[in-house]
């Protein structure tokens, strides 16, 4: 037997390009861990919300809860994951956040938008809503629409930067003089209360929700007109990678949206059958409309 001799200059290099041949035959994809793994393996899926009752916002008791949480938190056993976590943000730095990856899913019932199609994956929608207004006692302005904060006087709205509202406002016709963005829910009421706002706007359950958290100080306009320009899809979104993470939620959301159980958890919130979204109201659907 001849003893181990060192591989020759020329053995060793052949060698080394080998291993490096049959390390680049592996796809790096198949060491990449994605969101929905690492939640499955961490137990955790951490989601974005701005604090906007009733679709996500965080109780005095720092409980997280909503619409949209509930539903996750409903959903998490069956998306392999033990817990729900919130990372609290502004509502105009949700997409941004999401991107970042400061979280997982946005989860603030988000209306899906053709615009925001092309920055995030959406899910199909859990509710379809409306909109509404609250105003002063009495409606002094007799303020029922977008229209009427257009052509009534000097009537001003405060509404949360980023949000829908502001594009139904400016389809209306309201002017950006008249119209005075805030970062959430409580600037919203704040503005109305000192006067710098005569009416503030909101999907119809947050407007009955804010309504019934102020005790009457406030006033619901109504009536106020239901329009298909008016209503928007509220989803959750993921990011454009994450197909895994935004097929699991979608599949587990085809079984639940319009169930007992799913009515039940909503009801808290003022969402009713009649915010149930149709079954052919999908994501693309929506995110392909003009």
């Amino acid at each position: 037997m001849q003893p181990n001799r060192p591989l020759s200059r020329k053995a060793a290099a052949a060698v080394i390009c080998f291993a490096a041949l049959v390390g680049l035959a592996i796809p790096t994809s198949a060491y990449a861990e994605t969101t929905l793994q690492r939640a499955q393996r961490e137990g955790v899926l951490r989601i974005g919300f701005a604090n906007e009752p009733p679709w996500g916002f965080m109780k005095p008791d720092g409980t997280l809860t909503g619409e949209s949480p509930e539903i996750l938190k409903a959903l998490a056993g069956s998306l392999g994951v033990k817990r729900i976590e919130g990372v609290l943000v502004e509502f105009g730095s949700l997409i941004p956040g999401l991107q970042a990856q400061r979280f997982d899913v946005i989860a603030t019932a988000l209306y899906i938008r053709p615009a925001r199609c092309t920055q995030v994956a959406f899910t199909n929608p859990t509710v379809a809503v409306g909109m509404g207004l609250l105003v002063q006692k009495g409606n002094p302005l007799g303020l029922h629409s977008y229209e009427d904060i257009a052509h009534k006087g000097a009537a001003r709205i405060a509404l949360v930067t980023g949000t829908t509202d502001l594009q139904y406002a400016h389809d209306a016709g309201v002017s950006d003089d008249r119209i005075v963005q805030v970062g959430d829910n409580a600037s919203e009421l704040e503005a109305l209360r000192s006067g710098r706002a005569d009416a503030i706007s909101g999907t119809g359950p947050t407007v009955q929700l804010l309504l019934d958290r102020t005790n009457g100080e406030f006033e619901r306009a109504l009536p106020f007109p239901k329009t298909a320009s008016t209503t928007g899809y509220g989803a959750f979104a993921v990011r454009k990678e994450d197909g895994d993470l935004l097929n699991a939620l979608n599949k587990q959301l085809a079984s639940f949206i319009g169930t007992q159980a799913h009515l039940d958890l909503v009801k808290p919130f003022g969402v009713s059958e009649e915010e149930i979204p149709a079954k052919d109201a999908t994501a693309d659907k929506i995110c392909g409309a003009k």
